[in-house]
């Protein structure tokens, strides 16, 4: 059990967190190609930049879980009911402070 676990830019390339519970995690800019994530409970944890390429997320349960600009290619899932795809707001600063950063 991960409650609340913070792996903010951590390495987890090839770990295994299947079976696992995660509620609440900040999964931010963790590099997990090839994780294992199955059966996993990820209720309210956030893969922000996250690189989640090629991961398993098959049978994990996602209830607003964010996964904003998470790379995804080749990840798998049973099933998407849950992922927030992206944060609008979060979208909105990031734009803001991109344009700000340019008039330097």
């Amino acid at each position: 059990m991960f409650d609340q676990a913070l792996f903010i830019g951590a390495r987890l390339q090839q770990a295994d967190f299947s079976h696992s519970r995660l509620f609440q995690s900040i999964l931010q800019q963790v590099k997990a190609e090839d994780s294992n994530f199955a059966l996993c409970d990820l209720t309210y944890s956030d893969f922000t930049h996250a690189d989640l390429r090629r991961a398993d997320f098959r049978s994990a349960t996602f209830s607003r879980t964010r996964f904003h600009r998470a790379q995804q290619e080749g990840a798998h899932f049973s099933d998407r009911r849950g992922i927030l795809e992206y944060d609008e707001e979060l979208l909105a600063a990031e734009a803001w402070s991109l344009q700000h950063q340019s008039r330097r």
